[in-house]
This record gives C-alpha cells, structure tokens and sequence, in this order.
C-alpha cells in the first residue's frame, strides 16, 4: 500500500491518544466508546528486537501485516488469563504463520503455528490457559507470515506486548450495567482495557457491523497517525483502512507446540 512508515514516532501521536468513537446499535442505543490509554504505556517500545519486518516478505500480494492496536508501540492490556489477540494479515501466498509468546526473561510459553488460507482479514488466536499467564506480568507477542519455510529470514512480522491486570471495582460496575456488546465494549476502552474492547465486538461484528467498522477505524487511524500525513498517503492510508475494517474475522485452526512447560 506504499505507506511510509508503518509505526510512526510515538512523539507524533501524542494528540490522538483517545480515539472516540460514537456508535449506535441497531435498537438506537448509543453508546461512546472513548478508549483512554494508561499513561504508563504511551511512548514504550514494543519489543527490543525493534522493526516490524525482516528482510525479504514478499509473500505478501496486498495490503500490509497490521496489529488491531490503538498504539504505535502495540501494547495492550487485558483483564483474561486467556486474552484474545487481533491481527490483519492481507492476502498473501504464505501458508502459514507463527506465533510466539514470551515472558519478561525471554521463556517462550506459547508457539503455535497457523493455518492461512491466502485471503485477507482480521486473525484472531486466543492464548490457552497452558501458556499460564499471571495478573501483573507483560508478555510479548510476535507474530510472523512464515513467507519460506527454508528462509525464516524472509518473514513478515509484528511485534507487541498484552500485559494482564486485574478488574478494578470501577470496571466491575460498568461491566455489570452494560446491556449491548457495544456497552460492554465502551466500558472497557474507558477502564483502557484494549484486548476486551476489541473482543467485545469482534464476537458480535456481523451483528454489529457499522460499529465493529468504526472501533477499527479509529484505533487503526490513531496507530498509524493518519492524521498527521500528507494528503496522497494520507488518502492512500485510510482507504486501507477501510478495507481492514470490513475484513471478516477469521479463527484459524492452530496448532501449538509442546514446550514441555
């Protein structure tokens, strides 16, 4: 799609922090979805391997790999020992990809490979009770199209970070007023829980289509900076975006490896 950077500097988000979204279900209940990022996550790095790509990727025939993230540096937080993850993958003739989970020390405590089918949209891999996530820790995720199996050095990859915390006694409250998915969803992005404001919806997307479009749009938009490019990149990027957000999501047949944890 010839954007030029697909993280920008965290520096240039700094006024894009809280995308708002308004959104109307199909009963005329509104509800606005104001998506507060925890301070202490703005401005981290994803990953010290840095980058977002090696080498090579050319097995990518459109589009371009893509975290479901409202931040550059693709942290997210979740209050599930099981947390669900979000990715685009654009069509691509890789039949595969991996993902790899890793604690603080490096221990990888999830890998599982999987199956693509060469068509575009949004992924989603719920981490299994096995990987023995903790409240209060930070994982790391990466998650590479696998373009040659003899050459891993032509991976396509996107790295961040899913930190598990717990259920404050605010969240609890909204969470147990909230009557729609979209409610539920509003409530979480205002308690600036990002992987349950997004499942919230993903779960409910072809019933909620207008909304779901809009939630990914605005996070996407606010990742990506769009606001701050020049009009031909700027256009280029949010017809992208666009078509991100009317992907279908996919639940992919994994298969983990035995780590021998």
């Amino acid at each position: 799609m010839g954007w030029p950077k697909l993280f920008p500097s965290v520096s240039a988000l700094a006024f894009v922090l809280s995308p708002l979204v308004v959104l109307t279900s199909a009963n005329t209940v509104r509800a606005q979805i104001n998506f507060n990022a925890p301070a202490s996550d703005v401005g981290r790095p994803a990953s010290s391997i840095g980058g977002g790509t090696r080498a090579g990727g050319a097995c990518i025939t459109g589009g371009q790999l893509q975290a479901l993230m409202p931040l550059p540096n693709n942290i997210g937080r979740s209050t599930s020992q099981t947390p669900d993850l979000f990715w685009y993958v654009p069509q691509t003739v890789a039949k595969t990809a991996e993902l790899v989970l890793t604690d603080n020390a490096k221990n990888e405590l999830y890998v599982a490979e999987l199956a693509l089918t060469g068509k575009p949209g949004i992924v989603k891999v719920t981490i299994p009770e096995s990987a023995k996530l903790e409240v209060g820790q930070e994982y790391e995720w990466q998650l590479a199209l696998v373009c040659d199996p003899g050459d891993r050095a032509s991976d396509k990859f996107v790295v961040g970070k899913v930190a598990i915390v717990d259920q404050t006694p605010q969240l609890e409250t909204a969470l147990a007023a909230a009557t729609t998915p979209v409610e539920k969803a509003a409530a979480y992005a205002q308690a600036g829980i990002w992987q349950e404001t997004v499942s919230s919806l993903a779960a409910v997307s072809s019933q909620y289509p207008q909304q779901w479009q809009e939630l990914v749009q605005s996070a996407l938009r606010s990742a990506l900076a769009v606001d701050q490019m020049q009009p031909p990149q700027q256009a280029e990027a949010i017809e992208a975006i666009k078509t991100i957000a009317t992907a279908p999501v996919l639940e992919p047949q994994v298969e983990s490896y035995d780590l021998g944890n």
